[in-house]
């Protein structure tokens, strides 16, 4: 094998490579105006409103078509879902201490660990036996697109109540460790679903995405403990991270490695390795949410918004289904062998697991990559379920919450709820 067949092996091991310059620089440009959006106040506001988010996306979309705007290539919206995907993985990856989580967060280690990979299967299972339109291919994309849950606007709305230690503590730190897992899952799955050429095995796609997930996790690895170890800073102390991992997503794609998991496998050695304190590490995941998604709502409405109109009942109920009963019941058992109250296991049995900006990014991934197998199926799908988790999750979590910790303050006061 020469110099010039290891070089287009390379290339091909990368998922999601950047096109020409022209693109990438234009892509850089949008994510950076996207995020100083999410960082202004109305901004803010969006991000607290996932369901007008996507709305406002949707509407646009549909005026664009109208007045027959330019449509922009695929390739850019999947680099952008790219970058914002990095972005969830890097700060979600900071919170989880490996070597401390099962110990410290034994709760949050089976939701995460049992719960999320069961609730990945049953979504499989569903989709292959209740919908004829899509293959085992779509239902395995499908089944990775909305394992990677986690919905920051309401952990937020949890994280500032009176609602035990505990509860948030399960709530944070759960959220993080399933995007963790969920992204080298969906990573193969993607590689699993892309098809082989003439000459390659049928198997070539799925060792090239496992491949360039070794390489991921050894660059992002090696870049995240050299910033922990021997660029530490006492006034910004998560910097040299931030740094190592821009610099991998922007080496990744060069030498053959999965740019998302290399920048996921970058906050998760720092945040080993790291002696930040947990206020830091918060801090961290709420400015890189508050940062991307407002623009991942917006463009999940913008790009996959109008295939909502594409549905049938049979799509819809599924949907439902996935953002409700399969999401919880794993949820629920799992939760039955802890020690938490009643009403503790239910609330965050129903809580927590729903699709968010993770699930949309990923969809939009899959929107600019051609090569995928039945991508159609799978994006109206995953447009429906995102689109019914962020409903479900927004039309339930205050009335679950306010009951939840009316429970919680009779019970400390030894009264027993009717």
């Amino acid at each position: 094998m020469n110099a010039s067949d290891v070089l287009s092996l390379n290339v091909k091991a990368a998922t999601f490579s950047f096109g020409s310059l022209g693109t990438f620089v234009l892509t850089l440009c949008l994510f950076a105006m996207l995020a100083l959006f999410g960082q202004s106040q109305t901004g803010r506001r969006f991000f607290l409103a996932p369901a007008l988010t996507i709305a406002v996306g949707l509407c646009c979309a549909l005026t664009w078509r109208l007045v027959s705007g330019p449509v922009p290539p695929p390739d850019l919206s999947a680099n952008l879902a790219a970058a914002g995907l990095s972005v969830l993985g890097f700060a979600s990856a900071t919170q989880v201490r490996v070597s401390r989580f099962a110990k410290r967060r034994p709760t949050s280690f089976r939701l995460s660990v049992i719960a999320g990979p069961i609730y990945f299967l049953a979504c499989v299972a569903v989709g292959i036996i209740t919908l004829p339109q899509i293959s085992v291919t779509a239902a395995l994309l499908l089944g990775a697109a909305l394992m990677l849950n986690g919905s920051a606007f309401d952990r937020r709305l949890v994280l500032a109540t009176a609602a035990p230690k505990s509860v948030k503590s399960v709530v944070h730190s759960e959220s993080a460790a399933s995007l963790v897992i969920g992204l080298p899952i969906a990573v193969l799955v993607t590689g699993y679903a892309t098809p082989a050429t003439l000459n390659e095995h049928a198997l070539a796609p799925l060792l090239l995405a496992t491949i360039s997930l070794l390489k991921g996790f050894a660059l992002g690895g090696a870049a995240g403990l050299i910033a922990a170890k021997y660029f530490i800073r006492a006034d910004k102390p998560w910097l040299p991270a931030v740094i190592a991992a821009f610099a991998c997503f922007t080496i990744a794609p060069i030498l053959g490695a999965q740019p998302v998991i290399a920048v996921t496998a970058v906050g998760l050695l720092w945040g080993e390795q790291s002696s930040c304190d947990d206020r830091i590490r918060r801090l961290i995941r709420r400015k890189a949410e508050r940062l991307v998604s407002p623009a991942a709502y917006f463009g999940f409405g913008a790009i996959l918004g109008p295939r909502f109109y594409e549905a049938d009942l049979l799509s819809i109920f599924y949907a439902i289904a996935a953002a409700s009963i399969l999401r919880a019941l794993p949820r629920a058992a799992v939760l039955k062998s802890t020690t938490f109250p009643k009403a503790s296991q239910t609330f965050l049995a129903w809580y927590g697991g729903a699709p968010g900006a993770a699930s949309a990014l990923f969809l939009m991934m899959l929107a600019g990559n051609a090569a995928i197998v039945d991508a159609d199926g799978v994006l109206t799908l995953g447009a429906l379920c995102v689109i019914a988790g962020v409903i479900a999750a927004r039309s339930t979590a205050k009335p679950l919450l306010d009951i939840f910790l009316r429970q919680t303050a009779l019970a400390r006061r030894g009264i027993r709820p009717a």
